[in-house]
């Protein structure tokens, strides 16, 4: 009795996709402050360390002329929110650093009577063209409500986005303000300027969310989303049937 006989081989097929390493804080030097002259300085802690991404902030009222560090690297400006001789709300950044030892200046238009800034590194961000997303929000009396300080939302394109908040209160020392849901509060100047970060999984809508004290205190707030650094391939795989 002629018969068939049935073979099934299983094939397993492989690709790659692209990896990526998940951004973190690494440090953040208590900020400094001036009342007086044309520039102010900040020194790292510790030395900083080849390939990470350097984030300053800046409040002054004043504007602001260049902002690099005594590593030669001259930063960029993600935000600038700026009212000529009157303020400078700004957020810069650097990717890729040197390592070593570094301090960061930032050089002003003139004279101020009141500036602060505030760094922070980042490791496993992209090291060329890291900035995806950046944006401000300026708000009259936004309340005490939970997250009601708001950078309004951006959308981020990439997974594993480092997302960098940054919120003051146009008038020092009125309030003080803490980290939104999800994030991470960092330093923080006379308890109404403040640093926050957190790591977004997933791309989509997000917005730098703070908390304040003062129903009647106005805020600046600033939001920069920096790609993760891609780091190779991961291997994918699927299994095919084949019959014979």
């Amino acid at each position: 009795m002629p018969f068939t006989r049935l073979c099934l081989v299983l094939v397993i097929a492989l690709w790659a996709v692209p990896g990526w390493a998940a951004p973190a804080f690494v440090q953040a030097p208590t900020p400094a402050t001036v009342s007086s002259g044309t520039s102010i300085a900040l020194a790292y802690g510790s030395n900083v360390t080849a390939g990470g991404l350097l984030v300053c902030h800046i409040y002054a009222n004043n504007g602001i002329s260049t902002v690099a560090d005594s590593r030669s690297q001259t930063f960029s400006s993600a935000v600038n929110v700026t009212d000529g001789a009157t303020f400078s709300i700004a957020t810069f950044y650097f990717p890729n650093t040197t390592g070593g030892a570094d301090t960061v200046t930032v050089t002003f238009a003139g004279a101020v009577t009141y500036a602060s800034l505030q760094c922070a590194e980042y490791s496993g961000v992209a090291t060329s063209s890291p900035l995806d997303q950046a944006t401000s929000n300026s708000q009259t009396d936004p309340g005490t409500a939970s997250n009601a300080v708001t950078s309004g939302n951006v959308t981020t394109t990439t997974n594993g986005q480092l997302i960098v908040g940054w919120s003051t209160a146009l008038v020092v020392g009125t309030e003080t303000i803490t980290a939104g849901t999800g994030f991470t509060g960092r330093t923080n100047v006379f308890g109404d300027t403040l640093h926050e970060d957190q790591v977004q999984s997933t791309a989509g809508v997000i917005a730098a969310t703070f908390t304040n004290s003062l129903s009647t205190a106005d805020n600046i707030t600033i939001i920069t989303t920096f790609k993760a650094q891609v780091t190779g391939s991961a291997p994918r795989q699927a299994l095919m049937g084949v019959g014979s």
